[in-house]
């Protein structure tokens, strides 16, 4: 049997397979094709911002425009600060044909070393500086020479016009335009400015190209600054403290004066101080704001706020009395005054200085009312004076508080203030008992000049009643008129102010030997218009506040005064002939001693040269001349005198601490007889000696 099959056309298998196939293209093709739709949307939608801006900062290239840093005037409008523009240096590494020719030329007309600028010339990257804020001189030079891919940018150079003036209070600014210390520091936001650009499209090897973008964005320039310092007053208080410093060979001294109704500071001056202009050649110390940032033990300077507390509490009354007879035990521990005072009230012991007095009023106050005391005059914290920086002092917590602590607290032992910290709190006695911050800064101005800002005084809180303010004025009036503070009496005003003399204390111990001389007070004593503070650290010779400090207060407010137009308060009596003294013997005393001695004699000294020995003086000793007369000392020996040798000087009368110091100071040493006070010296005063080399002084006790 035969079966037949049914056998079905060849070619309609292929076909279907070949539009199966072409379909199946189709579909890859078309899920490429979207993905790549999504990709490019991906890319421009997602990454477009940021591609479009690489493409640009390869094709463009950024050249910086610096603004001018705000300039700071004094309070009267005169410039103290401004900036100048000044041509940097830069190369587009890239662009240097020739990097070793290029770098020997620029290190040449730079005065730089040509591998350190080889070496930036060669680096991997669009923009490198060569120098910044160049000289003008140097800037042509370049220009003329056309060096390939080294360019020139506009920028700012800081200019100080009075180099040393006021240094520590403006500070610095560095080659950014940054501040780095002082007022630079604490207002750079508003001085700095916002920078600006040039924008240059360049081709493929970093070179401009002519027909294309070029965007100019202007720099923005800083705000000014309006200072409460006075131009003048700076520069008397920075005199006279130069004059200090030459005087009494001390390590260091500061002053400030503020006006005690507002607690604007008009000038504020530390030596040793520095050119701002050229910082970098000075040393750090130099640098250091030390009337901010510093504490010291006030002494007896405090003694008229701790009246004040016990005034206030009720504790004390201007009528109750002290008496003194030398010294008092407190705790085991012996506290001695300055001499025996007898019986005084509260505002004599104000005048005299007595230790003992206010031992007893320290101790009758207790560690709480004391305490709570030095806070009401801010002495516990920081003033919070636009200046970086400040301390705070240290004092002892109540709790740790002993009755020796309060007896020594008292005459300003024991605890440490910042000079502005002692003068703020004092000012508060000028303004009725209000304390005031102290501030720098009485307005800020926009780069065309309009006001943007006023700072307003501020009032920190009532520290004691106006009558307990005025009662202590009283007191310290007198500390002038026939006290410890002599010397600070000025002609035609009436002067308050209180002397201090203090032991420093190094690593928490007193160190014998070593003082710091002050003087804090205000005038007119009536109607206060300047407040002012003067700290010795460590003079050489003479230590007591009322000798050393208050002279210089002294000339500092006679001058300010009449520079403000301050009409005199006191009407002078009818001129009488002077009378005559006789000019005594400094000579081969320390210069700060010989001052001192010409001063209580009723003479004004004025050292000439070098060295801290007197060699000379003119006239000479013996002669009888008017109260008053100048009596020139001379410090030099005159003629040749073998390098690195000192003087020795006259020690007659000097303890042996007092004779250490000076020897010491000197670079000598002191070989000690006896005890007591000094009688005989080898060698001899005015001998030449070398640093190293041993006087021998016999010491006697008194008769």
């Amino acid at each position: 049997m035969i079966h037949a099959e049914r056998i079905e056309p060849m070619d309609k298998a292929p076909g279907i397979t070949t539009r199966r196939r072409a379909l199946a293209l189709m579909y890859v093709l078309v899920g490429c094709f979207a993905a790549l739709v999504l990709r490019l949307g991906h890319i421009q939608l997602v990454w477009g911002a940021e591609l479009q801006a690489r493409a640009l900062e390869l094709r463009t290239r950024d050249v910086p425009v610096a603004p001018r840093r705000g300039v700071i005037y004094d309070r009267r409008g005169r410039e103290l600060a401004v900036s100048l523009d000044v041509a940097s240096v830069y190369v587009h590494p890239n662009l240097v044909v020739n990097p070793e020719q290029t770098a020997q030329t620029l290190a040449l007309v730079l005065e730089l070393h040509p591998g350190e600028v080889l070496r930036r010339i060669t680096r991997v990257s669009s923009f490198e500086w060569v120098r910044r804020g160049v000289e003008e001189a140097q800037a042509r030079r370049l220009r003329e020479l056309n060096l390939t891919g080294v360019g020139f940018a506009q920028e700012s150079r800081r200019f100080y016009l009075r180099d040393n003036l006021a240094s520590h209070v403006i500070g610095i600014a560095g080659v950014d335009s940054q501040g780095l210390e002082g007022l630079e520091l604490v207002y750079d936001r508003e001085l700095r400015g916002t920078p600006g650009r040039i924008v240059q499209e360049v081709d493929a090897r970093g070179r401009a190209l002519t027909h294309a973008i070029h965007r100019y964005v202007p720099a923005v320039d800083g705000k000014s600054l309006v200072l409460t310092i006075d131009e003048t007053i700076q520069h008397i208080v920075e005199r006279e403290l130069d004059a200090l410093i030459t005087t009494t060979q001390a390590q260091s001294a500061m002053a400030i004066f503020m006006d005690p109704a507002t607690g604007q500071i008009l000038a504020l001056a530390n030596r040793p101080d520095y050119n701002p202009n050229r910082f970098p050649e000075y040393p750090p110390t130099h640098r250091r704001n030390l009337a901010v940032v510093d504490a010291f033990p006030p002494g007896s300077t405090l003694k008229p706020l701790v009246a004040a507390g016990a005034l206030e509490l009720g504790l004390a009354r201007v009528q109750d009395r002290f008496y003194c007879a030398g010294s008092i035990i407190t705790g085991g521990w012996t506290i001695n005054c300055h001499r025996t005072h007898g019986s005084l009230d509260l505002l004599e012991s104000i005048k005299y200085s007595c230790n003992v007095a206010f031992a007893n009023l320290g101790m009758r106050m207790g560690a709480t009312n004391f305490h709570n005391n030095l806070v009401a005059f801010g002495l516990t914290g920081r003033t919070g004076i636009d200046l970086p920086g400040e301390a705070a002092g240290m004092t002892v917590p109540p709790s740790r508080i002993k009755q020796v602590d309060l007896a020594v607290m008292a005459f300003g032992q024991t605890l440490t203030v910042t000079p502005l910290q002692l003068l703020t709190a004092t000012a508060a006695l000028a303004n009725g008992g209000v304390l005031m911050t102290p501030y720098l800064v009485q307005e800020i101005r926009s780069h065309d000049g309009s006001q943007v800002q006023v700072i307003q005084p501020r009032p920190v809180r009532r520290a004691v009643s106006e009558s307990t303010a005025a009662e202590i004025r009283r007191g310290m009036e007198l500390v002038v008129k026939g006290g410890t503070g002599l010397l600070a009496a000025v002609d035609g005003y009436e002067v308050a102010g209180k002397t201090g003399t203090s032991q420093k204390v190094i690593d928490g111990v007193l160190v014998r030997g070593r003082y710091i001389a002050s003087f804090v007070g205000f005038a007119p004593a009536d109607r206060p218009r300047l407040a002012g503070l003067v700290m010795v650290n460590e003079p050489v010779g003479p230590y007591f506040g009322g000798r050393v400090a208050a002279p210089a207060f002294a000339a500092m407010v006679r001058d300010i005064l009449r520079y403000l137009d301050v009409p005199p308060t006191v009407v002078p009596s009818p001129a009488a002939p002077a009378p005559r003294v006789r000019i005594p013997d400094v000579q081969h005393l320390v210069v700060g001693e010989a001052v001192s001695v010409m001063e209580r004699a009723g003479l004004a000294a004025r050292p000439l040269g070098e060295g801290p020995v007197v060699v000379g003086q003119f006239p000479v000793a013996g002669a009888e001349v008017p109260r008053g007369t100048t009596v020139v000392l001379h410090r030099n020996q005159g003629g040749a005198a073998p390098a690195g040798a000192v003087t020795v000087p006259r020690l007659t009368g000097k303890t042996i601490t007092e004779a250490g110091t000076i020897l010491s100071r000197l670079g000598l040493r002191l070989q000690a007889e006896g005890r007591g006070f000094a009688r005989e010296q080898e060698p001899a005063p005015g001998v030449r000696v070398y640093p190293g080399d041993t006087v021998r002084v016999r010491f006697v006790p008194p008769p």
